[in-house]
């Protein structure tokens, strides 16, 4: 499965081939829709606030960032699905990513009992719109 879900991203990535997409150590791949430069990252205890859209692999929307709105997260301190936790912690306040999560790095062999499936691979289109520093 998750060689299929590599090849199904590997075949996603070809096709927007004017994109970098990064490899990250955790899993799975990004890019930075909006970076900004020699911005501070999140660290432990900060609090996110962030919007987010979920895609399926043919870019349709599953969940809108309307339909979601505005989350926040403690850093490490508060569960959030696996991808998405180690996501937010490249980003900086202003700073826009897509994310390719396998499927087990999101809702994995039990899906969201709503609109994602079973072991389906998705794509997070993700804006961190400020930390609140624990400090």
């Amino acid at each position: 499965m998750n060689e299929s879900e590599e090849k199904a991203f590997a075949e996603f990535m070809e096709k927007d081939s004017l994109t970098r997409y990064i490899v990250s150590p955790n899993g799975f791949w990004y890019t930075f829709d909006q970076k900004k430069e020699n911005a501070s990252l999140p660290e432990i205890g900060d609090q996110v606030f962030y919007t987010f859209a979920v895609y399926d692999m043919n870019n349709t929307v599953i969940y809108s960032a309307e339909e979601i709105g505005v989350k926040t997260y403690t850093i490490d301190k508060q569960e959030i699905i696996e991808g998405l936790r180690n996501g937010l912690k490249l980003m900086s306040a202003g700073d826009s990513a897509t994310f390719l999560f396998p499927s087990h790095k999101v809702y994995g062999y039990i899906g969201d009992a709503n609109k994602i499936e079973i072991n389906q691979p998705l794509i997070y289109k993700v804006k961190l719109i400020k930390i609140n520093r624990k400090k």
